[in-house]
């Protein structure tokens, strides 16, 4: 295979063999001979390969070729489109569209069965539906997702992926179908599946040893050795000294242990007032200020690659969540993807928080856009829309519950402050207990 410049990979009973060149009729040469190897190989280890169940395709950007007549024992083989590689689908122009579709047919059939279990007022609890989507649903979109994670920046994949992630979140946070995938993502404290992505690609090249610049600079991530390839303590190298003085105090410490005497070493803390300690603080911090020597050793964890990653990851998602026409409701309350997780992660979310923080539920605005009320006006005027920042900030049937609310929490409700009262610690029990309250009257009075 090395002479003949083939890649070759195979696992179990898998063979994949990779011929690259700049004409066809070379490539056709190059790859009948090897199949050639292959076949005699085989059988003079007594292994029979599968001619009519070998494919092949064919990766070009050239618009006219001769199609290469390829062979095996004398079985013809046959030129496909696309070709599926250890549960991964290649097409022969690279779009991986087909991947993308297989794998969405496949959640939805998951979702399908955990849609008849998991209503909004019955069924699983938001916790167990979480955890079926992170340890069942991502692990089958994110694999392989090193080769085809640039397939997700075009709009065809992420249209495929929304529509896959918009049903389980809208599940975790028990809201109603028409709410947006941007509330029900900072709901869920999840992220957007081709954005996650992208970093689980990006984790995994990092990995590997391919630099991340933008990212992690030129440093790569350090390999842990693995303890059955570490030398025998035995072989290890004695420790030397350079100094005299450091050789006088391995003789002092031996004559004290020859005399039966106890050498004990303690750990001083630093900065704790003992002369010579704070003077080898000082020397050390201005060695490693002032060397000019490039560093022994600039790895970085693992750990520390993914926070970066990750950080980058929420930046990329601030982004397009701030400029997205949906979700506008959600984005009052939370205008910061990192700020609303951390409150997310101290918020039982339910079916009626999740009308309070999406504006879609209940309230006659709503229902009137599917002639669910004769009007979209509130009761209190007769001219003011009943949304759910009409029904927090405006309407006089809560202004007392208001008002009490507000002295609680130390300042007025208003659209602005919207977000300043349901982040606060000490102002989001007060804040939910009123908008509850006044939610559940609003609900039980537009269904009569």
């Amino acid at each position: 295979m090395d002479s003949e410049e083939v890649y070759c990979q195979a696992f179990a009973d898998d063979v994949v063999l990779v011929f690259s060149g700049q004409k066809f009729p070379k490539i056709e040469e190059k790859a009948n001979r090897t199949l050639a190897l292959v076949h005699d190989w085989g059988v003079r280890n007594k292994l029979g390969f599968a001619a009519h169940k070998t494919n092949a395709i064919i990766i070009t950007r050239k618009l006219k070729y001769d199609t290469p007549q390829l062979h095996m024992g004398g079985t013809n083989i046959k030129i496909v489109d696309e070709i599926k590689l250890l549960g991964l689908i290649i097409d022969k122009k690279l779009t991986f569209h087909s991947h993308v579709v297989h794998i969405c047919r496949k959640v939805t059939n998951i979702y399908k069965h955990l849609v008849k279990t998991a209503k909004i007022s019955w069924g699983l609890s938001s916790e167990i539906i979480r955890t079926i989507y992170v340890s069942v649903v991502e692990p089958i979109v994110l694999y392989a997702a090193s080769v085809w994670a640039s397939a997700s920046q075009k709009i065809s994949i992420q249209k495929h992926l929304n529509t896959l992630q918009r049903g389980f979140a809208q599940k975790i946070c028990k809201a109603y179908r028409t709410v947006s995938l941007n509330s029900a993502l900072i709901l869920t404290g999840l992220l957007p599946l081709d954005i996650r992505l992208r970093e689980a690609a990006r984790l995994y090249e990092a990995k590997r040893g391919k630099p991340q610049e933008d990212i992690l600079g030129d440093r790569k991530v350090e390999v842990k050795e693995l303890f059955i390839e570490a030398d025998h303590p035995a072989k290890e190298e004695e420790i030397t000294f350079s100094t005299i003085e450091a050789a006088e105090i391995l003789t002092k410490i031996n004559e004290i242990r020859n005399n039966r005497g106890d050498v004990k070493l303690y750990w001083i803390k630093a900065h704790c007032g003992i002369l010579g300690n704070e003077r080898a603080d000082e020397l050390a911090k201005l060695a490693a200020e002032t060397s000019k020597q490039a560093p022994v050793y600039d790895c970085f964890p693992l750990s520390y690659a993914k926070r970066q990653l990750r950080d980058n990851t929420i930046n990329t998602w601030q982004e397009r969540y701030t400029k997205a026409e949906t979700g506008v409701v959600t984005r009052r309350f939370f205008p910061d993807v990192t700020e609303s997780y951390k409150t997310i992660e101290k918020i039982n979310v339910n079916n009626l928080i999740s009308q309070i923080l999406t504006g879609h539920g209940g309230f006659k605005a709503y229902l009137f856009r599917f002639k669910l009320a004769e009007s979209p006006y509130c009761s209190c005027d007769n001219q003011t829309s009943q949304t759910i920042e009409h029904i927090l900030i405006d309407c006089p049937k809560f202004q007392l519950a208001r008002l009490e609310c507000e002295l609680r929490m130390g300042f007025v409700l208003q659209e602005e402050t919207l977000n300043r009262a349901i982040n606060n610690n000490d102002s989001r029990t007060h804040f939910f207990k009123f908008a509850i309250s006044s939610v559940e009257k609003i609900v039980k009075e537009n269904k009569t």
